[in-house]
């Protein structure tokens, strides 16, 4: 009989790989993996996070997209007209995730600093798989996670860029993981990645979308005030994110 986890992991993107022309902007790529026990996700989360859309929209139809919240676009440009509301929902949703019970752990790569004979844009998406893919297993270790099956949900992207992450996700999963403090070990643990369509309105990847862009201005610049991050940091597994350039 098939054993599933305990916890379910959503994964979410900021930026992007592409080593030419990257944005003067935001020359990052972040992957971000967010950890949540199932248990937790049902009971907690996506009631936390229904009840903010009814409180602002009335309904629950709404995706939770932090470009557009930032942007004041789309669904969101009530909050432009009314800086009361506009003070009020951003509390609802700092709130919410300083109140999550989760655990992220993210990449970050500096695309400008990259020579582009030195990587591909391929290769900078394998090293950000395999450092989340390595802490998770180190995480679902230490949380007595074997001999189980667990589901990475990801935003889908387009059939080739799914079939691309989706082979490298599987040579990840397959690979033998290698940490400081622990021995060269193969986790019993089966990895699938599932590709979810944006509109299917995922709590999960609502907020992992909601963590992965502040990791990158963090990492962009530390020294700039950064509330979103500083409401995040305490969910950080080991307290750190990796940024190898």
């Amino acid at each position: 009989m098939r054993k599933f986890s305990d916890y379910i992991v959503y994964a979410d993107e900021s930026g992007s790989p592409t080593l030419k022309g990257p944005d003067p902007k935001y020359p990052v790529f972040v992957l971000a993996f967010i950890i949540v026990k199932k248990a937790i996700y049902c009971e907690k989360l996506v009631p936390g996070l229904q009840k903010i859309k009814f409180d602002f929209f009335g309904h629950d139809q709404i995706i939770l997209h932090e470009r557009d919240i930032r942007r004041t676009s789309g669904a969101f440009t009530f909050l432009r007209t009314n800086r009361g509301i506009r003070e009020a929902f951003l509390k609802s949703v700092s709130d919410f995730v300083e109140r999550a019970d989760l655990c992220t752990i993210a990449c970050v790569l500096r695309i400008d600093h990259v020579q582009p004979s030195s990587i591909t844009p391929a290769s900078a998406y394998e090293l950000a798989v395999g450092h989340c893919m390595g802490q998770l297993r180190k995480f679902l270790y230490e949380n007595n996670q074997s001999d189980v099956e667990v589901p990475v949900i990801f935003e889908a992207r387009g059939h080739s860029e799914d079939h691309a992450l989706a082979l490298e996700f599987r040579r990840m999963a397959d690979s033998k993981y290698y940490s400081a403090e622990l021995e060269p070990i193969t986790l019993r643990q089966s990895f699938f990645p599932i590709f979810a369509d944006k509109r299917c309105n995922s709590s999960g990847l609502q907020i992992a979308d909601l963590f992965a862009r502040p990791i990158g201005l963090k990492a962009l610049n530390p020294d700039q005030p950064n509330r979103a991050y500083d409401t995040l940091s305490k969910k950080l597994y080991s307290g750190e994110f990796l940024c190898p350039f």
